[in-house]
């Protein structure tokens, strides 16, 4: 039931102008339903788990000086899916929504999008897609991100009357209605004097920490929303000491960050340097997976050392042109309307990129490691190896360095510690390969035709707190290789045909070897 009756121009006074519309405000047992009257009038809102709204009822009373109603429902079970109806009068507005998952989901779906103003119709038509989508697919509804730039002047009333809340907009005010928005400011809601956002503030009060950061988790993910514009997030600042410990100090599986202005993008707007110099590296620290932002209109993906920023300005706003080669981070790139979706089943996050007639433009899957080191390159067992062989495997999760076993007793390999002399060397994160010639302690060359053994142990971080459940060390399998080779005439075995395996074989087998044509 995703129907919503709306009040379009010649209704009777206290007719609903804004909403209903949803906020999630970090409970999975709550959930913020608001609108805005264009007159005082007492209103009721209903609600229950199904269209009969059996669960609670009560009567709202304006707050602000505009009109302004909202309730936080409570009580809700993680999960369960909810109808509500807002009564003004003889008018009914009704929506659906479904609350957060447990605290200990493995699986979510979501949505998020950005750069909404202008162009009313284009956003429209982006919305009918993700209504489309939750009708779908169920599990998708559930709650989309918003990365900024909601309407072109976000200090000005009108805007947000005739932009994010056109009543002509059909399909934009009945998403409003069945899908919880988290969203985070954009430049666009923001102007360069010291006058306060008195707008975003007033139609979006999430529980900011202050300024308009804040975070909240959703079943598995963890989604931290930065303010770039009304509080600094340089080093030292306040936001930026928040930002740190709140990614520090997370449990979920799977981490987001939603801000404006991207680091890495594809142009138009250049990257911004605060985000490269500042939150970047504490992506990399405390495993961020994906940074999600706006600004540019169109759609990329970059790669910045195993995080993803993705810019999603394709909700509504003019295209703008970028480029795949603008610089060396940009993976995709194009000029669409669109929305995402992200679909996370336990340790596997799977991304698209949708235009609004369903065309896919992106398609990626991020998946956790498992804690200990994996996929050693040569594979486990491998024979005929070059006595010259460079020993590689992928890195665990949550890592703080390798630690490097080698030798040639499979028990004392797997039993070593750093004072046995299996033991070679520590290695950083994002060096996850070995040469036993020249690395470690007391490289020495290895000898053909010998089975050799190795260990690679994963000592991990203690944090994000996500990374608690593992131990201090996960201690590495024990993996084999053999050294030696295969050529025809090598019958001295030591890996070359030469003088002297042409005189064990004698001088025939070397004419038919070398000349075939004189027989």
């Amino acid at each position: 039931m995703f129907s919503i009756i709306l009040v379009v121009a010649g209704v009777s006074e206290g007719a609903i102008i804004k909403g209903p519309y949803l906020i999630y405000p970090g409970d999975n047992t709550e959930m913020m339903v608001l609108w805005q009257l264009d007159s005082s009038q007492s209103c009721s809102l209903e609600w229950g788990p199904d269209p009969n709204y059996s669960s609670g009822s009560i009567v709202t009373a304006e707050y602000g000086t505009d009109h302004q109603h909202k309730h936080t429902i409570p009580g809700l079970v993680p999960g369960s899916k909810y109808y509500y109806r807002v009564i003004v009068d003889v008018n009914e507005y009704p929506g659906s929504f479904r609350a957060a998952p447990p605290a200990d989901a493995n699986a979510v779906r979501f949505l998020g999008y950005g750069d909404t103003r202008t162009n009313i119709f284009d956003h429209d038509m982006v919305n009918a897609a993700m209504i489309g989508t939750f009708e779908a697919d169920p599990n998708y509804h559930t709650f989309t991100l918003l990365s900024g730039d909601w309407v072109d002047d976000g200090e000005e009333e009108e805007d947000w009357t005739n932009e994010f809340f056109n009543p002509a907009a059909l399909n934009t005010r009945r998403l409003q209605a069945n899908l919880p928005i988290n969203g985070c400011i954009g430049n666009h809601e923001y102007d360069d004097d010291s006058t306060p956002r008195t707008y975003f503030d007033k139609y979006w009060p999430y529980p900011y920490v202050d300024g308009f950061y804040w975070s909240f988790d959703y079943g598995p993910v963890h989604i931290a929303v930065i303010d770039q514009y009304e509080k600094s997030y340089a080093f030292g600042s306040a936001q930026y000491k928040w930002l740190r410990d709140d990614l520090r100090s997370t449990d979920r599986e799977w981490v987001f960050l939603q801000l404006h202005e991207p680091g890495y993008s594809a142009g138009h707007h250049d990257d911004n340097d605060d985000v490269q110099q500042c939150i970047q590296p504490f992506c990399e620290e405390y495993k961020v997976d994906i940074v999600f932002c706006g600004h540019n209109h169109y759609y990329a993906r970059c790669d910045k050392n195993g995080v993803k920023h993705i810019t999603s300005g394709g909700g509504g706003a003019p295209l703008r042109d970028g480029s795949l080669n603008y610089s060396e981070y940009v993976e995709v790139y194009e000029k669409t309307n669109h929305f995402c979706k992200i679909d996370i089943r336990g340790d596997v996050l799977t991304f698209e990129a949708v235009k609004p007639d369903g065309t896919v433009i992106d398609h990626f899957v991020l998946q956790h490691p498992p804690a200990e080191a994996w996929e050693p390159t040569p594979a486990d067992g491998a024979i005929n190896q070059s006595v010259d062989v460079v020993l590689s495997w992928n890195a665990g999760d949550c890592l703080f360095r390798h630690s490097i076993y080698l030798g040639e007793d499979p028990v004392a390999v797997k039993n070593a510690g750093h004072s046995d002399p299996e033991w070679k060397y520590y290695y950083d994160p994002g060096d996850e390969t070995f040469d036993p010639d020249v690395d470690g302690v007391d490289p020495q060359p290895l000898e053909l035709w010998k089975t050799y053994y190795w260990r690679v142990d994963e000592i991990h971080w203690p944090y994000p707190v996500r990374c608690s459940k593992y131990p201090a060390i996960t201690k590495g399998a024990v993996w084999s290789f053999t050294t030696g080779c295969e050529l025809e005439g090598d019958i001295n075995r030591d890996c070359v045909v030469d003088f002297r395996d042409i005189a064990l074989l004698g001088n025939d087998w070397a004419k038919r070897k070398f000349f075939p044509n004189d027989f």
